[in-house]
């Protein structure tokens, strides 16, 4: 019964990637065999088929990064957490799940991730000291599917109880720690950015970059009107999250103005409000931190594409503004602007 069950489950996975991620190739068996070593942990069967299904999935086109199989493995995770809850001899499941998470290899912990969602979503109070050490994994891949499994997986069963362990975590003195509670809360943030909003102001002047980066692709993430990651559309929260990166240009801090001007790179405010996002990019560059004009100058590129000839006017009035740095992050956008305008001719030309 167990084994016509997990059948039906790596069908459904091999469904899943034919029709959304364009799988060409049938993979179910080797799925059986994966699903059917974990049970038996056998390592070596699961890892020479995982090796297998790498090789395939990379000759039909999908991505290589590392683990070259990331979309595999999230659905796994899910079956596999599905059978832990399914054993009757508790224990057993548990010796499972505890081999997965403690493996060396890191896409058998990124498995482990999921799995640990599945079973949390029952107990979990059980899971946190779990997730919490896969937050701190040394490998950034492990630590992204945790933080994918707490957004996707515990908010939904948990919203509140997540939102509170994220306050505490971005308090925490590991920056890998305070990363995962910028990422966990994506879900929580598209549906209401206010109490998002308030958690990434207390990151703002985190020492740490890595934790900044965070910081900024969440805010990019809950400003959009529409994302890929959401069924709904949400078309007040761009101008939610705008209003907030506008009170925050107030205060006085590098890592603040770095934050703002690269959360601004996302075209979703420059279709809906590019003169204001100029002006702020602008008030950035009045602070005469010359180590800032780069970031301006690479988000004013990323966006001049959805608003050309309305952002190059603005520009030209940069380099003739009294404030010098205004006039050098302008002149040296224009300069850019005008060598790939040339650079497109001549390859047009040719």
């Amino acid at each position: 019964m167990e084994d016509i069950w997990i059948e039906e489950e790596a069908k459904k996975v091999e469904d899943h990637l034919y029709q959304r991620k364009g799988l060409r190739i049938p993979i179910q068996d080797i799925l059986n065999h994966i699903l059917i070593g974990f049970l038996e942990w056998d390592e070596e069967k699961i890892l020479g088929n995982f090796k297998e299904l790498e090789i395939l999935l990379k000759g039909n086109g999908f991505p290589e990064d590392g683990l070259g199989i990331r979309e595999v493995l999230y659905p796994l995770g899910k079956i596999i957490g599905k059978i832990m809850l399914m054993k009757k001899e508790e224990s057993k499941g548990q010796k499972i799940l505890s081999n997965i998470l403690n493996n060396s290899r890191p896409e058998m912990r990124c498995v482990g991730c999921v799995a640990l969602g599945e079973t949390g979503k029952k107990d979990l109070e059980a899971v946190i000291p779990y997730m919490y050490k896969l937050a701190m994994d040394e490998d950034w891949r492990v630590r992204d599917f945790i933080a994918r499994v707490l957004d996707e997986e515990i908010g939904k069963a948990y919203p509140e109880q997540l939102f509170n362990m994220m306050k505490a975590w971005a308090k925490d003195r590991n920056e890998k720690i305070r990363r995962v509670s910028t990422q966990a809360l994506l879900s929580y943030g598209w549906k209401d950015p206010e109490p998002i909003l308030e958690l990434m102001k207390q990151l703002l002047h985190d020492e740490s970059l890595y934790v900044r980066k965070g910081v900024y692709y969440c805010l990019q993430t809950i400003g959009k009107d529409q994302n890929l990651l959401f069924s709904d559309v949400r078309r007040e929260n761009p101008g939610i999250v705008f209003k907030a990166l506008k009170e925050w240009i107030k205060e006085d801090h590098p890592y603040t103005h770095w934050i703002i001007a690269k959360t601004l790179s996302e075209p979703t405010w420059t279709k809906l409000f590019w003169w204001e996002v100029l002006e702020v990019l602008k008030s950035i560059v009045e602070r005469g931190r010359e180590e800032l004009h780069e970031t301006v100058f690479e988000t004013i590129m990323s966006i001049f594409k959805y608003n050309a000839h309305k952002v190059f006017r603005t520009l030209k009035e940069w380099t003739i503004s009294p404030n010098k740095n205004v006039q050098k992050v302008g002149d040296r956008t224009i300069h850019e602007i005008n060598v790939r305008s040339i650079r497109c001719h001549e390859i047009a030309a040719v």
